[in-house]
């Protein structure tokens, strides 16, 4: 039951994110994998989510963490919250880095749990 109500504040969440990205100079992208992030927890909250689904999107999201992962600095994490604009090197890295880990565990978590719940 608390899982639920984590996925209506998460799928709320992901909403804003996505919203967020309109500024992004690739929003599509971005936009598009935190709607699908959204997307997945409201299923989840409503007993709809195929556990396969959320296992895609957490590996795909994984993979694409990895593809960033050359990019990221520790100056970067470290100005990661007190930068708004992306004037220290590797903050834009760990910000994208940090979202799609974020998506990856969140849907891995969502996709053993539906898995469970389907075999319950």
């Amino acid at each position: 039951m608390a899982l639920r109500y984590t996925n209506y504040l998460m799928a709320f969440l992901f909403g804003l994110s996505a919203i967020a990205q309109i500024n992004d100079p690739d929003p599509f992208f971005w936009s598009f994998i935190y709607t699908a992030a959204c997307v997945i927890s409201v299923l989840y909250a409503l007993q709809k989510l195929h556990w396969m689904l959320a296992a895609i999107l957490a590996l795909v999201t994984g993979i694409w963490a990895l593809t960033i992962t050359p990019d990221l600095t520790l100056s970067g994490f470290q100005n990661i919250l007190e930068e708004i604009g992306m004037s220290y090197i590797g903050v834009e890295a760990a910000r994208e880095f940090s979202g799609l880990m974020i998506i990856a565990l969140w849907s891995g978590v969502l996709a053993v749990s539906s898995g469970k719940r389907k075999k319950d």
